[in-house]
């Protein structure tokens, strides 16, 4: 968790991951496929696991949080835009916002 900074939905800063959760417990953070409420490469794993079609626990709720363009398909396409977010670069979605239920 180191050098992480967590927002709230109006892009407060948060002071702990404690209360991150606290604040994301009714909906998602978009991009967050593995449901552990951070957003990093477990989270592309997951969406490249999908489409590879390999068995992956809840694929309904990995489309759902990973489906970034919210189109109701899952691609290579998310995973890259959130290893974009990842590295500090432009993505056309709010990837790492909470997406309410």
């Amino acid at each position: 968790m180191d050098n992480q900074a967590f927002f709230s939905p109006q892009g407060a800063a948060l002071p702990s991951l404690t209360v991150f959760k606290e604040v994301v417990r009714d909906g998602f953070l978009l991009g967050d496929t593995d449901s552990d409420s951070t957003l990093d490469i477990p989270d592309v794993t997951l969406i490249q696991r999908v489409c590879a079609y390999a068995d992956v626990k809840d694929e309904q709720a990995v489309i759902l949080r990973g489906d970034l363009s919210r189109d109701g398909s899952l691609d290579v396409i998310d995973a890259t835009y959130i290893q974009r977010r990842l590295a500090g670069m432009y993505t056309p979605y709010p990837i790492g916002t909470i997406i309410a239920p």
